[in-house]
């Protein structure tokens, strides 16, 4: 279909068109914060937004429904009619337009809900192009959501003046033809496009230290790792991941009954698996009764479970889930911390399987010298350094373990390692000076030589 142009002066005109057909929502600002929002005019629309705190889903998947009516002497009870209102969601990010056609697989396959359908049969979904990063929170670019190749009517780019609009079905082009509002896409308009998109490319950067298509292997092979339960331990089960996040569909089934005890209604409500009780049944038994296990069926779902269910992942990289998260847990920051734990076993496997003596000390007991190549004070007695073998071997640690931190005619003393497993072959270690090679060592800066044993533990 041929690309049009809106110019920026006549999206107002476009918000007044919609409504008088449809409900019109779209980004707003609210406080501190973006929430997507019915339009009381087009003033209201922020399609400059970067990113809003909740996505679009509660229009197609609400947190709160009722199902069906009933009185308790009449087992003939009704379903609830689902709303029918035609909606217009204007300026949804590649992000949520991506976890939309993931909902439209939950919802439309094999057990089709006919509330949600009734709902996305009746929507038009207005895209709008992110042209930079929305802040350090996000990783679309490595789950395959920055560049929607569906699940839109429209879809804009923003060039300065004007929106370079892309037609995604007929339901669009309708909207094109019928308001009258658009043209079509000059030359010099398809030159600025050309350009958003190099500016685009060059903007976002890969997060991962991996291809996103290996994450379901990873999670398969660390599933007993040690890494769940040290993250647990900051995690309050407090759900915030789940009511943020665009792809999570999970939902309990209620009956309310009137104040007569007769009359009620079945409803259902957004629930959500790092809740306590999400997994409860009848007899108070708890298939998951332990934060890490409640954290690593998450991290399942979005990147192993659905995977494997709908061939899509069930994480879209929006950073909603970490920026929310009141114990800073990072769903990107868990991948990597798995990653790296895989690469350093394997390493070690390795080492183990084709042992190199050459540069290797003669005795555990002979440390290895190594050069400081960065150094910072943290506190009055805290300093923080980063450590490079002159063997250029690396130490091939794991999580948890430390080393001896040699200084000759003072001794040695043992210093936890506190970097993760990147295979730089540098490593990175926080001293407190409480004792005399400690306290010699607060001295050194980057240039200087220690002597390091290890890892042990």
């Amino acid at each position: 279909m041929q690309a049009h142009v809106l110019p920026k002066t006549r999206v107002a005109e476009l918000v007044d068109a919609l409504a008088k057909e449809r409900r019109v929502v779209g980004p707003t600002a609210k406080e501190n914060a973006f929430v997507f929002a019915d339009l009381a005019d087009g003033g209201e629309l922020r399609l400059d937004y970067p990113i809003s705190a909740q996505s679009p889903k509660k229009f197609f998947f609400p947190p709160y429904e009722t199902l069906l009516k009933f009185h308790r002497n009449q087992p003939d009870t009704g379903e609830a009619a689902p709303d029918g209102q035609p909606i217009a969601i204007l300026g949804m990010h590649p992000c949520d337009i991506t976890s939309t056609w993931l909902l439209d697989k939950v919802f439309d396959t094999k057990n089709k809900d006919p509330y949600y359908q009734s709902r996305r049969e009746r929507a038009l979904i207005v895209g709008m192009d992110c042209g930079c990063p929305c802040d350090e929170h996000q990783f679309c670019l490595d789950m395959g959501s920055l560049y929607p190749k569906k699940g839109y009517d429209l879809f804009c780019q923003d060039l300065g003046d004007r929106f370079y609009v892309t037609v995604g079905t007929p339901a669009g082009q309708a909207v094109i033809d019928s308001t009258r509002l658009f043209t079509a896409a000059t030359p010099a308009d398809l030159l600025a496009h050309e350009e958003f998109e190099a500016a685009k490319t060059e903007r976002f950067t890969r997060k991962l230290p991996f291809s996103a298509d290996r994450i379901p292997e990873l999670l398969g092979e660390s599933y007993d790792s040690l890494i769940w339960d040290a993250v647990a331990r900051r995690c309050f089960s407090c759900g915030s991941c789940n009511l943020v996040c665009p792809t999570c569909y999970c939902f309990n089934v209620s009956d309310e009954l009137a104040m007569n005890l007769q009359d009620g209604e079945r409803r259902r409500r957004w629930d959500g698996c790092q809740l306590r009780d999400f997994a409860e049944v009848a007899g108070g038994e708890n298939f998951r009764p332990q934060t890490s296990q409640r954290l690593r069926h998450r991290v399942f779902r979005k990147g192993k479970y659905m995977k494997e269910q709908f061939g899509e992942s069930g994480c879209v990289g929006c950073g909603r889930c970490d920026r929310h998260c009141v114990a800073s847990i990072s769903i990107r920051s868990t991948f990597q911390q798995l990653w790296e734990h895989q690469m350093a076993k394997l390493s070690q496997q390795r080492c183990e399987l084709h042992p190199t003596p050459i540069n290797q000390p003669a005795s555990q007991y002979l440390p290895r010298p190594g050069r400081i190549v960065a150094a910072a004070d943290f506190t009055e007695r805290e300093k923080w350094f980063r450590v490079r073998l002159d063997d250029g071997q690396g130490l091939n640690f794991l999580p948890g373990q430390f080393v001896e931190i040699s200084l000759f005619g003072l001794g040695e003393a043992p210093i936890s390692i506190c970097s993760a497993t990147r295979g730089t072959g540098e490593f990175e270690m926080c001293v407190r000076s409480v004792g005399d090679v400690t306290n010699q060592l607060r001295k050194f800066n980057a240039g200087d030589i220690i002597g390091v044993r290890g890892p042990f533990g």
